[in-house]
């Protein structure tokens, strides 16, 4: 969504891991952009969402483990991924469903392995924008609190990085996994995949992404959700109308 001129990149619905990517963007294709014309407050304003459904943090992670979404393991069986801790042997939840994980005992480096089976997960699923590398964007939901674990961003206030240093954060915490434990277990993966996502987006690693929850002081997941709702209500009544 176009807010003054900078763009929005959200996971969905407000604090909800689950939910699927966004990319919310102007485009300057005309076939694109014919069916997405739209009038509000009688401002014309040009608006494309992409949205990945199944993409969304924590249903990658089912995909990467080798779960199927809605399944459980057969006869309890354990998921192994490579971007768990070798070491790593646990339980995780997901969508009600309990599965048994642990990490693949790895020969060479945790990062390559791991991004290799992430780039499966995301082949041919993903629409690459060529607009992006030209625009500015906000990104917030998992982007901020994977940036804010690791780091990379103020908790509290936000702050700007590059699509890049996502990767170097992988790369970094997926090497010491083993020595330097984290808060989540899942933080090798997460970010690998975020830092993969992104590029698959189109971004190039040199892009710089502001972080925040806020803009003008308002909560920027639930804004989006409401006015994407608001808009969608208007549209509905001016058909009902004619």
């Amino acid at each position: 969504m176009l807010l003054n001129k900078t763009f929005l990149l959200t996971s969905g619905r407000p604090h909800h891991w689950s939910s699927r990517p966004q990319l919310v963007y102007a485009c300057y294709q005309e076939k694109r952009l014919r069916s997405y014309w739209k009038r509000c407050f009688s401002l014309d304003y040009h608006q494309l969402p992409d949205s990945y459904l199944g993409l969304g943090l924590m249903s990658a992670r089912l995909a990467i483990l080798g779960g199927v979404e809605g399944t459980p393991a057969a006869d309890g069986k354990e998921l192994v991924s490579p971007c768990l801790s070798p070491s790593f042997k646990g339980e995780w939840e997901h969508a009600e469903i309990t599965y048994r994980i642990s990490g693949q005992k790895a020969a060479v480096n945790l990062h390559e392995l791991c991004a290799s089976r992430v780039s499966e997960i995301l082949r041919n699923q993903v629409h690459r924008v060529a607009e992006v590398k030209d625009v500015d964007f906000y990104a917030f939901s998992y982007y901020y609190d994977l940036a804010a674990n690791v780091g990379l961003i103020d908790a509290e206030k936000g702050g700007s990085l590059t699509v890049g240093d996502f990767e170097i954060a992988a790369k970094y915490v997926c090497r010491t996994v083993e020595t330097q434990p984290q808060s989540s277990p899942f933080l090798c993966m997460d970010l690998t995949y975020v830092s993969l996502l992104l590029r698959e987006f189109g971004f190039p690693g040199n892009k710089v992404l502001k972080l925040t929850r806020k803009i003008d002081n308002v909560e920027t997941s639930w804004a989006l959700g409401a006015a994407f709702h608001y808009i969608d209500s208007l549209n509905s009544r001016k058909s009902r109308a004619s």
